[in-house]
């Protein structure tokens, strides 16, 4: 998170943003970071969303390529698409040859890290893993492994 406040305070942003994790309030907060400072509210001219695993990837295209109006940014927001679990090269096509005055949102809450898209995304974009804390984690499993040690103990 702060290395996104970072890129909004100096307004360095990157082409492409994979926000994911078991966090989804962190998810939210941070894509509305970036979007509030990429775009004026209510500027719909320059923005596009797409959900729910429904996206066409020509008018993703042609959304891609088209410089914005009376602003410095085009954002284009693709929420639970789906996209990095098919990892289409097409996509991958689109985000190497988009003017630097487009960027993409990517919010996912699991990828798969071998896909071309993420790595792609690795490499020249930017990668935010927001996951619950540690000891929250760790907690179920230290609570699954008293139980396996009390049933060895209880088999003896």
């Amino acid at each position: 998170m702060k290395e996104l406040t970072k890129q909004i305070k100096e307004k360095s942003f990157h082409k492409v943003y994979l926000l994911t994790g078991d966090e989804p309030y962190l998810v939210l907060q941070a894509k509305h970071m970036l979007k509030n400072a990429m775009i004026k509210e209510g500027d719909t001219m320059n923005y596009a969303a797409f959900t729910d695993g429904k996206i066409d990837l020509n008018t993703l295209q042609e959304l891609a390529f088209t410089y914005p109006f009376f602003s410095e940014k085009r954002l284009l927001l693709l929420d639970g698409t789906g996209i990095l679990k098919t990892g289409k090269d097409e996509f991958v096509s689109i985000m190497e040859n988009m003017p630097e005055t487009t960027c993409i949102i990517i919010c996912e809450p699991e990828v798969d890290k071998r896909s071309k898209v993420y790595k792609w995304i690795k490499k020249n974009g930017y990668v935010g893993e927001f996951l619950k804390e540690k000891s929250d984690r760790e907690s179920s499993s230290s609570l699954d492994c008293c139980f396996t040690w009390q049933r060895k103990e209880a088999d003896s």
